[in-house]
């Protein structure tokens, strides 16, 4: 098959689809779980289980926290996942667009 782009299981051109990201899909892929993972944070602060959840994850590494987990805020945990899911679509897009540029 020289020559001729095989088709995946998808349906998609299987040797297009390896080269190129598209950079708007792969930022909101990005940042959609990284946003989503700091939504569940916000949760299980707001839940009261994030100090135990901390101290768990710290003492499963053989270490001692020397962090607190404060109160849970609305406003703050709005802020953290807005922040951190656009810098994850920041981070995706600019990733994808270098990969293209590394790709042709």
């Amino acid at each position: 098959m020289s020559g001729v782009a095989r088709k995946s299981t998808a349906g998609h051109f299987a040797d297009t689809a390896a080269s190129h990201l598209r950079p708007h899909n792969t930022g909101v892929a990005l940042g959609a779980l990284i946003g989503g993972w700091h939504l569940l944070w916000a949760i299980v602060v707001a839940a009261g289980w994030g100090q135990p959840l901390l101290d768990f994850v710290f003492w499963m590494h053989f270490m001692r926290s020397a962090f607190m987990i404060d109160s849970f805020s609305l406003v703050r945990g709005v802020v953290l996942i807005a922040v951190t899911g656009a810098g994850g679509y920041g981070f995706g897009y600019v990733g994808a667009a270098i990969w293209n540029w590394l790709h042709p």
